[in-house]
């Protein structure tokens, strides 16, 4: 199995949940639920144990399924006209299945990015945003140094 990998997870669309509640004016406690996809042609490039590189894919087709399971602070900034930038920073867990070596696990990892929304309703909100996402990851047998980079759109919905 690979020792370390090249952000075996960058995904070209991701699409994301976030369910928040309001703290103060600008601080949210922010709950994150975000699958990744694999898109586009980019390939993977993996390191084995003796320092060999090897091509081990892409998105879902090369290093299997990851769902974030995040918790975290979020920062909002409402303008008058319905579009909220923001910046948050998250914590949680990324279950990941389906590898190619059947050595499926999880990482602990910190998440942090921002992006933007349009509100379409007072607690609707529609956007897009880049994340980062590092810790380590723990599979069968072996650790890993999990990262991610990801551009995602998605909704929000604010109870």
């Amino acid at each position: 199995p690979p020792r370390s990998t090249l952000f075996p997870y960058t995904t070209l669309f991701r699409s994301f949940f976030d369910y928040s509640h309001r703290l103060s004016n600008v601080v949210w406690l922010n709950f994150k639920l975000a699958p990744t996809f694999g898109a586009g042609e980019s390939r993977t490039v993996c390191v084995d144990q003796f320092g060999n590189a090897y091509d081990c894919g892409t998105g879902f087709d090369g290093n299997g399924y990851a769902v974030d399971l995040l918790a975290g602070v979020k920062l909002k900034w409402m303008t008058r006209y319905h579009v909220m930038p923001y910046a948050s920073a998250n914590a949680g867990v990324v279950p990941v299945f389906a590898r190619p070596e059947n050595d499926n696990g999880a990482a602990l990892v910190f998440n942090t990015g921002g992006g933007v929304k349009y509100f379409v309703a007072p607690r609707i909100g529609v956007g897009g945003e880049v994340t980062f996402t590092l810790g380590p990851g723990f599979y069968s047998g072996h650790t890993e140094f999990y990262r991610a980079f990801n551009m995602g759109v998605g909704a929000e919905f604010i109870l």
